[in-house]
């Protein structure tokens, strides 16, 4: 064996665990762990760790809102120490565990530059769950291969960061192999990224494609797309339609059985242009993607050296997964809870988060959960001035930002129409109302992407604000596939 030099980063919280799952590998290889943290969260690490793991403190701009590690830094990280070319940088997120040492000699195989495997889902008290098949957690990279890394704009544990490195090392003619295997195992647990993030960094994955899988986008004219030649790739415009049709091929090929049998790079790369051009286009995009990664702001000051990614002249946002983590975690629970229905009045769904209709009226609100998201339903709401879900946002978080978004994704029979407004509460005067252009979605599956400008003097002025979404029609019913409050800036 080649040796290996195995490189993660911690999450500053629930160290005790990621302690055990680090741990079996430790025990298997015995090898040090390197953990590479920013410099804000390595007090929280480093005093935490046994003698075995190695912590790198490091500094690089915050993304999405937390100190996500970027290929880059990790890429400089691995550089500094310097390994010989055939040892395998093994690179494993720090909640995966590994059940069978038996599967390490197939991660040192000195014949491919990448290899990379999924893991097992387990339950909490330890029974097996499922191989996940729409990501991966373990990759094995040859030192001397590690330039692949070196991808601007993308970290471990963001959307897309376990797919575009085997992508484009594969459509960089590189030797690539997927690990089948279950020998490595993951507690399940809520996941929480971003929608916003998912959809931006796919286009950003579209957009460094090189020129050849770039045109190859959609040629087969497969499911209503343009045949060849009708259209020209370069002039496609992201939308979240088409991103998801892009992750969809992606996995597709990550899964496909050629990447498991060690096939010639040449032979990868024809497959991973055929399914590219399987990829329906739409005509136009349903909702214009929106950039999340933006300069970090801690304490209202951002960082030194910190800057944005070219985002063609978008705006830049700060996650709201981040920003209203406690406000996103009881949005989630409406689709585990009990129904809840409000006539005329006033029903908390959560500590921050409610329904509300004019008590002078008769109209109905309820929520109910559904297989994916919950429902929300609206009868008689033409009986009195509002109806609303409603949320309640920090104004000293809402001050930090340019705009107050909400992105929505709504399944229903007819048209819903909807406007997010921001309320605030300034001391000793009355409330302000400041509405978003109304959320108009015809019967369907559809996904929106409102934003509302902040008056940060206004925010910073008020004792409390709230995002409410009014719905205008006098009855509604849609399924909430997503409900994302976002902070933009």
């Amino acid at each position: 064996m080649s040796g290996f030099l195995h490189v993660t980063t911690l999450i500053p919280v629930g160290i005790e665990a990621q302690l055990d799952t680090l741990g079996s590998w430790h025990k298997a290889h015995g090898q040090p762990i390197h953990a590479f943290n920013h410099s804000r969260e390595f007090a929280a690490v480093k005093d935490h760790v046994p003698d075995w793991i190695v912590p790198h403190e490091c500094r690089f701009p915050q993304g999405f809102g937390r100190d996500y590690l970027p290929f880059t830094a990790l890429l400089d990280g691995v550089r500094g120490m310097d390994p010989d070319p055939e040892t395998r940088v093994l690179l494993v997120n720090s909640d995966i565990g590994l059940k069978d040492p038996g599967a390490l000699p197939a991660l040192d195989d000195a014949a491919q530059d990448l290899v990379f495997a999924s893991r097992i889902d387990i339950e909490a008290d330890g029974t097996p769950s499922a191989r996940y098949g729409q990501g991966y957690d373990v990759f094995s990279i040859r030192a001397g291969a590690m330039d692949m890394l070196d991808l601007p704009g993308f970290s471990l544990g963001i959307p897309w960061w376990d797919y575009v490195l085997p992508l484009t090392a594969v459509l960089a003619g590189r030797k690539v192999k997927r690990l089948e295997t279950e020998a490595f195992t993951h507690v399940l647990h809520p996941q929480r990224w971003s929608l916003v993030a998912f959809d931006h960094l796919g286009w950003e994955v579209m957009r460094a494609l090189p020129a050849d899988a770039w045109d190859a986008i959609g040629r087969n004219g497969a499911n209503g797309s343009a045949s060849d030649g009708a259209w020209e790739p370069r002039t496609l415009r992201p939308g979240h339609d088409l991103v998801l049709d892009f992750a969809r091929a992606v996995n597709g090929f990550l899964n496909d059985p050629v990447l498991a049998g060690g096939a010639a790079p040449e032979d990868l790369r024809a497959a991973c242009l055929a399914r590219l051009r399987d990829i329906p286009v739409p005509p136009e995009p349903l909702l214009l993607v929106e950039p999340v990664q933006a300069g970090p702001v801690a304490g209202g000051v951002a960082e030194e050296g910190s800057g944005t990614s070219d985002g063609g002249g978008w705006m830049q946002a700060h996650d709201g997964s981040v920003a209203f983590a406690g406000l996103m975690d009881q949005i989630a629970g409406l689709g585990t809870g009990e129904p809840v229905a409000v006539t005329g009045g006033h029903a908390d769904l959560g500590p921050d988060l409610w329904l509300s209709t004019d008590p002078a009226g008769t109209a109905e609100l309820a929520v109910e959960p559904r297989d994916e998201g919950f429902a929300l339903s609206l009868v008689r709401g033409n009986s009195g001035g509002w109806a609303c879900l409603g949320m309640r946002i920090a104004p000293e978080v809402v001050a930090r930002g340019r705009y107050v978004g909400v992105l929505l994704r709504l399944r229903s029979d007819a048209l819903v129409s909807i406007r997010p407004t921001l309320r605030y509460f300034p001391e000793g005067q009355p409330l302000v109302d400041v509405a978003a252009e109304p959320v108009v979605l015809p019967a369907g599956t559809h996904t929106a992407l409102a934003h509302i400008p902040v008056d940060a003097d206004l925010a910073r002025r008020s004792g409390r604000a709230e995002l409410n979404l009014y719905v205008h029609t006098d009855t509604m019913r849609a399924d909430v596939l997503a409900l994302e409050p976002l902070l933009l800036s």
